[in-house]
């Protein structure tokens, strides 16, 4: 799946620009149907049919295979995913904008707030708060019991690009590159983000159908 690049994107009220194209990586993976029945007596077997086909000169011989123990089946289903370059720049002057607006250090404070959200947070113990879900959200137990179901500080995003929309997906990693150029206070007048998202949960074709 292909987003063209030039659309705006919209991260929980925030807008940028995105920079390039974009793949949605959405993948299932297969395995044999008889690999978890490999063992000893298998083996045997095989190691039987091949002496049978070599001392018959190749006329006779067997396996423990069947051409339908190939079949593959499901494994399982990665998460969605897909990685973005968003660049940010300082609002341009208007007669609706003051110096606050047009600032660096806007832009900057706004880079900050995307990189802290897959970091974890620290207590003044010291001890690491996870980003994430926690395992009662990660089941949907927090919308049974009445959680927040929007976007939050612990790693959740809401994502718009272009016409699709995606709901309490998470930011794994959030990369900044500052423009060498300046204002007059000395901070960058853009940055590039290099995001990455991923679902929560494994990709299904009702979350498709929900972007």
């Amino acid at each position: 799946m292909l987003i063209a690049k030039g659309s705006i994107v919209d991260i929980d009220g925030i807008q940028g620009a995105l920079s390039e194209d974009i793949t949605i990586n959405l993948k299932s993976n297969y395995r044999l149907l008889a690999s978890d029945f490999q063992n000893e007596i298998t083996q045997m077997i095989d190691i039987a049919g091949a002496a049978t086909r070599s001392l018959s000169g190749g006329r006779f011989g067997f396996s423990s295979q069947f051409k339908q123990m190939t079949t593959q089946i499901w494994d399982k289903t990665d998460p969605a995913r897909f990685n973005i370059n968003v660049e940010f720049h300082r609002v341009p002057l208007s007669k609706n904008s003051g110096p606050q607006d047009v600032s660096g250090k806007n832009v900057l404070s706004v880079v900050k707030q995307f990189c802290a959200i897959p970091l974890p947070a620290e207590t003044v113990a010291g001890m690491l708060v996870p980003p994430g879900p926690s395992p009662i959200e990660g089941i949907g137990l927090d919308a049974i019991l009445g959680g927040s179901q929007g976007a939050n500080v612990r790693g959740y995003v809401n994502l718009t690009l272009g016409s699709l929309r995606f709901r309490r997906i998470l930011m794994d990693s959030a990369e900044p590159t500052f423009s060498k150029f300046v204002d007059d206070s000395g901070y960058s007048i853009s940055c590039r983000v290099a995001f990455s998202f991923i679902s929560v949960w494994a990709a299904t074709k009702s979350m498709v159908q929900e972007w």
